[in-house]
């Protein structure tokens, strides 16, 4: 996670689309960058861009491992 922090992957710079969220499954959870990524995020409010916010779930760690390896799962 080295160049990212919690403040990027909140406003978005990360560049993920929300229709690429979904539940962690048992290879991202087994993946270590996940727990590294939820410890950031854990505690954040996320915008989704509709005006609502939500504390940070599974999906939002599964979009950002998507976008970090530039690909969409």
């Amino acid at each position: 996670m080295e160049g990212y922090n919690a403040q990027d992957i909140r406003h978005g710079t990360l560049g993920v689309p929300l229709q690429y969220r979904r539940e962690p499954t048992p290879w991202d959870l087994a993946d270590p960058r996940f727990e590294v990524i939820w410890e950031l995020i854990k505690r954040v409010d996320v915008d989704y861009r509709n005006g609502t916010f939500s504390g940070a779930t599974g999906n939002d760690v599964c979009a950002v491992l998507a976008a970090l390896d530039g690909g969409w799962v």
